[in-house]
């Protein structure tokens, strides 16, 4: 959510949407913001340890997440659209209630 918020260029107003899904045993969270998108020149290195597009980033954030959420037995991934913004999708297994 942070890294949505920070996405949106100056000249807008930020919004950021969060949806959560359960269906089939899977759970998927979705964060839809309207920032300045992910170029498709990079999209390709977002989860790589190290990268990153902010000035004093240090780029451990989303590959931090990509392998929490796999280690969870989930994935991670996005789509982007140039000036119109990303969303990040999380999908994770459900946690069966034995109580």
């Amino acid at each position: 959510i942070l890294n949505a918020l920070q996405s949106v260029p100056n000249d807008r107003s930020p919004e950021v949407f969060v949806r959560l899904l359960a269906a089939d045993g899977r759970v998927l969270i979705e964060v839809n913001d309207n920032g300045a998108g992910i170029p498709a020149s990079i999209q390709d290195k977002v989860f790589i340890p190290n990268f990153s597009t902010k000035y004093g980033g240090s780029g451990i954030g989303l590959a931090v997440a990509k392998k929490g959420v796999e280690h969870a037995g989930g994935k991670i991934w996005f789509e982007s659209v140039a000036n119109v913004g990303t969303t990040f999708y999380i999908e994770l297994p459900m946690i069966k209630d034995e109580g």
